[in-house]
C-alpha cells in the first residue's frame, strides 16, 4: 500500500466510525457487511432502511398534522 492508499483507508474508517456512532442500531448490519466485503449488499440493506424511515416519517408528520388540527379546534 502506498500513502495515498493509508490516508484512504483511514478517512474510510473515520467516516464509517462517524455513521456508527450516530446509528448504533445499525452497527451490527455494516459490521457484517463490511466483514463479508459485500459492499453492494450492505448499501442496498441501508437504503431500504432509509426508505423505511422515509415512509415512516411522512406517516408521523400526517397524524402530527392531524393532531394539530384537533388541537385548534379545541
Amino acid at each position: 500500500m502506498n500513502r495515498k492508499d493509508v490516508e484512504a483507508y483511514q478517512k474510510s474508517y473515520e467516516e464509517i466510525d462517524i455513521f456508527l456512532k450516530q446509528f448504533l442500531y445499525l452497527k451490527d448490519t455494516v459490521l457484517e457487511g463490511l466483514n463479508k466485503k459485500s459492499g453492494k449488499t450492505l448499501f442496498r440493506k441501508l437504503n431500504e432502511h432509509i426508505k423505511k424511515l422515509q415512509v415512516r416519517q411522512e406517516e408521523i408528520a400526517k397524524k402530527h398534522n392531524s393532531l394539530a388540527v384537533q388541537y385548534d379546534e379545541l
